[in-house]
């Protein structure tokens, strides 16, 4: 799957989910939103942007890596490294500072740190 991209896409972006979650997704070969998984989904970070797929760029945040391991004891949170450089299109970015403001991938401000990339997304952009 690809979706035009201006040519300042980050190489990497990384998903925070659970082992669980990471299980289920490489089965069904699509990294894919809550509404996929039906009731085998335990809550992580795609939970709070419905549809879209958060990409962390520059730093992992401490509540992304808790709410995958909070609704159950035996989860573990899993960091997934994706390839964002074979995606193409605007991909629209996410200051954690300010977590209305919507800005283009190619207009982003320092402190922009998550972007939002359409769910879902085939397995093979993984890269680890």
């Amino acid at each position: 799957m690809t979706v035009d991209a201006p040519n300042k896409v980050p190489d990497t972006g990384y998903l925070v989910t659970n082992h669980l979650n990471l299980m289920y997704m490489i089965a069904a070969g699509l990294i894919m939103p809550p509404s996929g998984f039906g009731s085998k989904y335990y809550q992580d970070s795609l939970n709070s942007f419905p549809g879209w797929i958060p990409l962390h760029v520059d730093k992992i945040p401490q509540q992304a890596l808790d709410l995958a391991s909070k609704e159950a004891g035996h989860l573990f949170p899993v960091i997934i490294k994706i390839r964002m450089s074979e995606l193409k299109g605007k991909i629209p970015a996410v200051s954690l500072n300010n977590p209305s403001r919507e800005t283009l991938l190619m207009e982003l401000e320092e402190q922009s740190q998550v972007h939002l990339v359409p769910a879902p997304l085939p397995v093979s952009l993984i890269d680890s």
